[in-house]
């Protein structure tokens, strides 16, 4: 499953960048995790991002106690060989602000809606990893103008048949202090 969510990355890191490509207005040639952080206001949160690279737009989504932070900085660069590339914090996580209480999946889904509208102004691919995936299939359900393609990573479709996260699983997720070692070791 790990080589065939990898293929799906490389195939969409390496996709013709034809047909009308946005052009991000990031002029660094810094690597994405270190271009400096814009934000923007959806409504009851102000969402944190940043971007690089040229070309077709990339959004990527975290996953469960995730910041934009987190991705890989080679990973994301890589991509950003051939893509623009945009990560953002979610609401209430990193660098964005907004109330985290009842926060849902369906929420998260409508501020990255609002987020593509307002960063990219059109569909854009998106990735998503975790939770993400969980957010950006959502996204797909009921704000299809704002996806053009996906891809789902170490996710899946969750609903009543998903086996839950176990209670230490959730535990290193969801701790601020756990370790990288912690986290790959669930």
């Amino acid at each position: 499953m790990v080589a065939l969510a990898a293929a799906s990355i490389t195939m969409l890191a390496a996709a013709p960048l034809a047909h009308g490509s946005a052009v991000s207005a990031v002029a660094s040639d810094l690597p994405v995790l270190l271009q400096p952080v814009q934000y923007v206001d959806v409504p009851g949160a102000r969402l944190g991002y940043r971007e690089g690279g040229r070309g077709r737009p990339l959004v990527l989504i975290t996953g469960f106690g995730m910041t934009m932070s987190g991705w890989q900085s080679s990973f994301v660069d890589e991509l950003a060989r051939h893509r623009r590339v945009i990560v953002f914090d979610n609401r209430g996580a990193g660098t964005s602000t907004g109330s985290v209480a009842r926060l849902s999946v369906a929420q998260m889904a409508r501020d990255t809606a609002r987020f593509i509208d307002a960063v990219v102004g059109g569909p854009a691919d998106v990735l998503g990893w975790s939770m993400g995936g969980f957010i950006a299939q959502q996204l797909a359900i009921t704000s299809p103008t704002s996806v053009r393609r996906m891809v789902l990573t170490s996710t899946n479709c969750g609903g009543p048949a998903t086996v839950p996260i176990s209670k230490p699983v959730m535990a290193i997720l969801s701790s601020p202090t756990a370790t990288t070692a912690q986290r790959l070791s669930i």
